[in-house]
């Protein structure tokens, strides 16, 4: 499946869980394709951290797709701080 039929299905408003600790073992590209996309926002995210400033989910909170965070960790993301 391409990346852009598996964001296909991704609604503004929806719930992603998300995967991987830090950087290791994300969904970089779906996170990627997803930021590209800016219809799809209002999100809430559901993962360990939210990344760096500019890797990982931090891509989605940049351009104001994530409405709320769920997590457990801070991490690196001087923003989400």
């Amino acid at each position: 499946m391409k990346s852009e039929e598996a964001i296909s299905h991704i609604k503004p408003g929806m719930t992603i869980l998300s995967g991987g600790f830090g950087l290791c073992g994300n969904p970089l590209t779906l996170i990627q394709k997803i930021s590209q996309n800016s219809s799809i926002n209002n999100l809430t995210i559901v993962s360990n951290n939210i990344g760096t400033d500019n890797q990982g989910l931090g891509l989605l909170m940049n351009n104001n797709q994530i409405r709320w965070m769920i997590s457990s960790y801070v991490g690196e993301n001087k923003t989400f701080e």
